[in-house]
């Protein structure tokens, strides 16, 4: 019989279990990812909120603390899901550390700042702590198989991205910002530029990965917007709406002029964000990471790349 790891969770809000109550399938929250892996079994919860711990314990029966110095002393999880603000992250994920936790579920961004992230990462080699970091896309459709399309040559043809986001970079953009850099391989980017004006805290900016061009478009609007085109030789293929769609524009002739046209959108043959949105799959990568000895695909190493070009860009933006 394989081993159940005791589980807890920091922050019982949303991403906890509000958006599906803890029960959505697929996932949408980490309780609801948490009772359907087979090897952890949920024990406690912890937040400052008493209507948070009420629904909480009212759901799945788990023990429920105020602070989570008290969860950690009483209960001494294996697993920690870290959905506390992001203010909060780093001294949350120090105390799970230092309390001897073997596996870290940190929500995104993990920090606030390079110098917390860094710190982190010191601690985390020492003790050989086990972090995945909530880049949900990292594990999602469609994202999954376009980088496979572009490892298996599209990359050469790839000539520009560009995005468009909402609801600031630090919330929602960041996301974009990591699967950009999920999609290209992890490779080094350079800050190229910041527009000046606008929302400095969902700004406008340019980035080159080598010779490719990037461009990140912030919108002040209210609606949720997370939009990436990817520009090859002979088609664009957009993901839109988070990877809820995907078109595919391909290069064609046009009998009026004499030129070629990128022509009419159509469905891309590749799965999308409603049928498979990462947060199981994160979970198991995280387990088998653990087990395995080796990094989860989004790990605290990857995800301070994207969090030292936000904290550049947002930098810059405020100047």
């Amino acid at each position: 019989m394989r081993q159940r790891y005791p589980a807890a969770l920091i922050g019982l809000g949303n991403i906890s279990l509000g958006y599906d109550n803890g029960k959505g399938e697929p996932p949408l929250t980490h309780v609801a990812s948490l009772r359907r892996e087979a090897r952890v079994r949920l024990t406690a919860g912890c937040a400052p909120v008493a209507i948070e711990r009420k629904r909480f314990h009212a759901l799945t029966g788990a023990t429920v603390y105020e602070s989570p110095e008290e969860m950690l002393r009483a209960e001494r999880p294996d697993l920690v899901n870290i959905c506390s603000p992001t203010e909060l992250h780093f001294a949350h994920a120090m105390l799970c550390v230092e309390a001897g936790v073997k596996m870290l579920w940190l929500e995104k961004p993990p920090v606030v700042s390079v110098a917390e992230g860094e710190a982190l990462l010191r601690s985390v080699r020492e003790r050989r702590t086990t972090v995945m970091v909530g880049y949900q896309r990292r594990y999602a459709e469609p994202f999954v198989s376009l980088r496979a399309y572009l490892k298996r040559g599209a990359r050469e043809n790839l000539l520009g991205v560009s995005v468009h986001y909402s609801l600031k970079l630090r919330r929602n953009g960041c996301h974009a910002l990591d699967a950009v850099f999920f999609l290209l391989g992890d490779p080094d980017f350079s800050l190229a530029g910041v527009v000046p004006g606008g929302d400095p805290e969902t700004p406008s900016f340019f980035l080159c990965a080598g010779e490719i061009p990037i461009s990140f478009t912030g919108i002040a609007g209210e609606f949720h917007s997370l939009d990436i085109a990817l520009t090859f030789r002979d088609e664009r293929i957009e993901i839109l709406n988070g990877g809820k769609l995907v078109f595919r524009r391909r290069e064609e002739a046009d009998p009026r002029y004499p030129s070629r046209w990128l022509g009419s959108p159509e469905l891309a043959p590749f799965p999308t964000l409603d049928e498979q949105n990462g947060m199981a799959d994160s979970l198991t990568d995280l387990l088998d990471s653990f087990e395995k000895g080796r990094q989860p695909v989004s790990n605290l190493e990857s995800a301070m790349k994207t969090q030292r070009i936000m904290e550049a860009v947002l930098k810059e933006a405020k100047r």
